[in-house]
């Protein structure tokens, strides 16, 4: 695929297959009869932009660049998600920016029809144009100021594009990243503090890795790190979040996976995942799942034997 190009599509297929071109592996699953209803690809060089309109549905995004760090940002014009990149879940509505680090595999799982850019750029052209520039990832409101006028703009640049000579598009594509990395700037300084962000991130991790221990609670984190857990209460109202339900619903996401990938019981399956009392565990499933287990199972083995489900996928590069 050339360094320079417009493409659009309808069919998803085709989408996966020109994004995998240009080195960005990508994978889209729904449940619906239409998974995805628009998309284009934009390529500038070594940016790349896409425009998408896609029923709910989830997936990964990859970065296959090997020797190109790359940084995303993804506008939404309406509609809710959620994103998971190195270690951080992020719910994003509509008249929002994800910033992060596309450094390896990104999940996601679009909540409802949502409307979105993806801007990819190579660290290098972030990094001439912000000073001291850090990994990090962080969501933007744009619903005022200059991050209303930077989504309209990112919105309307888009959809130009393909009616552009090559040398108009990288005239409006360098003023445009100049608002946009002015934007950034002006949002970092306005961010709640670095080191709590990567705090959390870090906590993040060790929950995951210790998600089977029974023990594992608030006053046994924050011992782990040395603070105290009112202190650990407030990283995660930060993010919106509480402790105990972000640690349940950890485990319940772990569980309905295995539910429908090993041969344990749901009694197994509760105990391996710390809950002791199995009643507990099928509540909690069915307050996050909206079914019980037992249900969760036979649909997904009905679905295996049904037509009625639509899937299209592309397998990531491992």
């Amino acid at each position: 695929m050339g360094k320079d190009l417009s493409l659009e599509f309808t069919d998803p297929q085709a989408y996966i297959e020109s994004l995998d071109q240009v080195k960005f592996s990508y994978s889209l699953s729904s449940e619906e009869k239409i998974a995805m209803h628009y998309s284009r690809i934009h390529v500038i060089n070594d940016l790349v932009m896409t425009f998408s309109d896609h029923e709910a549905s989830t997936g990964y995004f990859t970065n296959e660049h090997r020797h190109q760090k790359y940084f995303g940002l993804r506008f939404i014009r309406s509609g809710r998600e959620r994103h998971s990149y190195n270690g951080q879940s992020t719910l994003l509505d509509k008249e929002e920016c994800l910033f992060f680090d596309l450094s390896g595999k990104g999940g996601y799982r679009r909540l409802s029809r949502v409307e979105g850019i993806n801007l990819l750029l190579p660290h290098d052209v972030l990094a001439s144009k912000i000073p001291k520039m850090t990994d990090f990832c962080f969501r933007l409101d744009c619903r005022q100021g200059l991050g209303k006028v930077v989504i309209e703009y990112t919105f309307l640049l888009e959809d130009q594009l393909i009616g552009l000579s090559q040398d108009e598009r990288v005239i409006v594509m360098d003023n445009y990243l100049d608002i946009l990395c002015q934007w950034l700037i002006q949002s970092e300084n306005q961010l709640p503090n670095q080191q709590n962000t990567l705090l959390f991130a870090q906590i993040q991790d060790y929950l995951t890795h210790h998600l089977s221990n029974e023990e594992l609670n608030l006053s046994s984190v924050a011992n782990h790190f040395n603070l105290s857990p009112r202190t650990i209460q407030k990283l995660f109202c930060e993010q919106g979040l509480t402790f105990s339900k972000y640690l349940v619903n950890e485990r319940l996401r772990h569980a309905a996976q295995d539910l429908l990938s090993s041969q344990l019981s749901i009694t197994e399956v509760a105990l391996k995942w710390a809950f002791c009392d199995t009643s507990y565990f099928c509540r909690k499933f069915k307050e996050k799942f909206d079914r019980t287990p037992s249900v969760y199972i036979k649909e997904y083995r009905d679905s295996l034997c049904s037509e009625s489900v639509k899937r299209i996928s592309c397998p990531l590069k491992q």
